[in-house]
């Protein structure tokens, strides 16, 4: 009978769980749940980050070259004009210097002066290729023209040419830059003289033209 209980007990122990190794197991399986939760939503996280990389990011294109097109409140950009270099004037084209006025042959009208002149003002003397008295024709062209300032004497040089002369002066009082009829003025006598050669003891005598006005 004894024997009996005793094999009773031990089955009933053996059979029956340790209640700290059922608590300590469902300690461990929590942990476990735990465990593979946390892993479950970092690998969601991650495949998140993934996807979101590879399709949901938009492609980006390159930028674009603007256009020439100024913006508006902008001055446009002008390049400065592109000038050539000024091209070298052959020589053939060069035009020569001016001849010097005492170059080649020249003839001398030489004389003298009689005018009342009290206000020393310079006298115009005037050489002609025509009378400039003839009214009628063609009108006579300056050959030379000059002024003397001082003393009664005049030289003049002029080309040598076959041609015919005339001679004459004034003191342009009024300074109109002509003669007038209140200006002492006259012409050579001896009017015309040849251009062809040298002409000494020319006298020229200036007064107020008979015609003058009162």
């Amino acid at each position: 009978m004894r024997i009996s209980c005793l094999i009773a007990i031990l089955a009933c122990f053996g059979c029956g769980e340790d209640p700290i190794l059922t608590k300590a197991n469902q300690e461990q399986t929590k942990g476990d749940a735990k465990t593979d939760t946390v892993s479950t939503k970092e690998q969601q996280n991650e495949n998140t980050v993934k996807s979101i990389k590879t399709s949901s990011m938009p492609t980006v294109a390159p930028p674009k070259e603007t256009s020439a097109t100024p913006v508006s409140g902008q001055l446009p950009k002008i390049a400065p004009p592109s000038v050539a270099p000024p091209k070298e004037q052959p020589k053939e084209a060069v035009p020569p210097p001016p001849p010097n006025p005492k170059d080649g042959d020249f003839i001398t009208i030489k004389g003298t002066i009689e005018a009342n002149n009290p206000n020393g003002k310079p006298i115009r003397i005037d050489i002609f290729d025509g009378d400039q008295r003839n009214i009628g024709g063609k009108r006579p062209s300056v050959v030379v023209s000059t002024t003397v300032d001082n003393g009664p004497t005049f030289e003049i040089f002029l080309p040598q040419k076959e041609q015919q002369l005339w001679v004459g002066a004034y003191i342009d009082e009024d300074g109109d830059g002509r003669p007038g009829p209140l200006d002492p003025s006259g012409w050579y006598s001896g009017n015309p003289v040849s251009g062809n050669k040298n002409q000494e003891g020319i006298t020229l005598v200036l007064g107020i033209p008979n015609d003058a006005p009162p």
